[in-house]
């Protein structure tokens, strides 16, 4: 059986860092990442018992994972800023036109905005991370209906506009500030 590793990059590690600090990163996830960091030169005195694990605990690998990060030199994220991390994470690849921006959009609002409300707050991410423009523009999405206007040039004038609104929230919200085109 060949073993598959995977190059992590720092964008990938941030990402997983991010959603550590909003409780949505798996254990396996973190496992898979330890195995691929020693490939690249991490070791921890835990990281073989980690790694024969068959079925790991959050509680099992994050000490661990916390440790890889530290040695990879990436942060762990306030919720707040994590927030701002994941958004980044798919609002740049709309904003460089490398996705479809109605399917960019809606990993967004499934992947951020609907699953991390601020309790404490009783807000929403898009309240209060500059997102409000993009969820009112997913929810505006709404009214067009696929078949009949398929055609029509409202879906372009949406496509537009959500490039837009990802443009100028990375230009004034991005925490890494990855080049855009």
């Amino acid at each position: 059986m060949t073993k598959k590793t995977m190059t992590l990059t720092k964008e990938i590690l941030c990402r997983q860092s991010a959603e550590l600090s909003l409780g949505s990163l798996l254990p396996e996830t973190m496992q898979a990442s330890i195995s691929s960091m020693m490939d690249q030169g991490f070791f921890s005195h835990n990281c073989l018992d980690i790694l024969s694990n068959v079925k790991p605990t959050h509680d099992d690998v994050y000490p661990t994972f916390l440790e890889m990060l530290t040695y990879c030199d990436i942060p762990t994220f306030s919720e707040s800023d994590a927030v701002r991390v994941l958004a980044e994470y798919y609002l740049i690849p709309i904003a460089n036109g490398e996705v479809d921006p109605a399917n960019g959009l809606h990993q967004l609002m499934e992947s951020v905005i609907w699953n991390y409300g601020f309790p404490n707050d009783q807000s929403y991410s898009c309240d209060s991370h500059g997102l409000a423009l993009l969820y009112g523009t997913y929810y505006a999405c709404d009214d067009l209906d696929p078949i009949h206007d398929a055609s029509d040039k409202r879906w372009e004038d949406r496509n537009d506009m959500i490039v837009i609104h990802a443009k100028a929230w990375i230009k004034k919200y991005s925490p890494v500030r990855r080049s855009i085109e």
